[in-house]
């Protein structure tokens, strides 16, 4: 049993597994992907959002029974979501991005620092997201993260970074977190960022020294060339299998209370 239920009374799924609950702003999981042009929001919220294609109208992703459930996505159904209003956030505030996913291929394959986002906004310096970037040689991708929030003659200095070196196995799923907290670092206008893989920090750093700018506002994309830029942007194909949004800056704790609520469906 996965740990879901569906609600019937408000036409929704209710969580009642052990993921963090407080401030859980949208939350989408695969195993419910009727393969159509929809995503649905589980949180309760009510985000339900239309999957869109700017190259292929009509074209969507299909339902994949690995791991348990999951939205593949190929360059042919290359998506974006409309999902209101949520992580409409200004850089005094703080959120949290998480998504399982499996990352197949990006861009041909072979080409050298191409880069697809997996779960994300934006396709400008101000752009927040989780990637997949081929190495210098390409071939196999490594994960990238970027957050990226300021303007004017502080464009593009974000921090974007790439893990593992080595690296990712494309036969696996990888549960990847980015965390942004801003409003507690209000008083030294110096906001941080943290970003996990498999539950473990893998990076933390001040993002915006010097000036706070603002994020963008558009809709998600997944398997697009959208926010994490750099390099050359391209499609990709791979499964997202859970994504969610949080409204706060998820703690260390917190994040390994949602890894371990769904490390055993993931073989993590």
């Amino acid at each position: 049993m996965l740990g879901f239920g569906l609600n019937l009374a408000n036409n929704s799924f209710e969580y009642l597994g052990g993921i963090v609950r407080d401030s859980l702003e949208f939350y989408i999981n695969g195993s419910f992907f009727n393969g159509g042009g929809v995503w649905y929001d589980i949180s309760g919220n009510g985000y339900t959002s239309s999957l869109s294609s700017s190259v292929s109208p009509g074209v969507f992703p299909s339902f994949t029974s690995s791991f348990g459930g999951g939205i593949a996505f190929t360059t042919a159904s290359r998506q974006s979501a409309t999902t209101g209003n949520i992580l409409q956030y200004t850089t005094q505030e703080s959120f949290t991005m998480n998504v399982v996913a499996q990352v197949t291929k990006v861009g041909d394959g072979t080409t050298a620092s191409q880069n697809t986002t997996i779960w994300g906004r934006g396709s400008t310096d101000n752009s927040v997201g989780i990637g997949a970037q081929t190495g210098d040689s390409g071939g196999t991708p490594v994960i990238k993260f970027r957050m990226g929030a300021r303007t004017g003659s502080d464009a593009g200095s974000d921090k974007s970074i790439t893990h593992p070196v080595g690296g990712i196995d494309t036969s696996l799923a990888y549960n990847l977190n980015v965390v942004y907290d801003g409003a507690s670092q209000l008083l030294t206008n110096n906001p941080k960022v943290y970003a996990y893989v498999n539950g473990d920090l893998v990076y933390s750093a001040s993002v915006l020294e010097g000036g706070l700018g603002s994020f963008e506002t558009n809709g998600y994309a997944s398997f697009l060339p959208k926010a994490v830029t750099g390099g050359n942007a391209v499609s990709g194909s791979g499964v997202i299998y859970l994504a969610s949004i949080y409204g706060k800056a998820l703690s260390a704790a917190e994040i390994s209370q949602n890894h371990n609520a769904i490390k055993t469906r993931f073989n993590l």
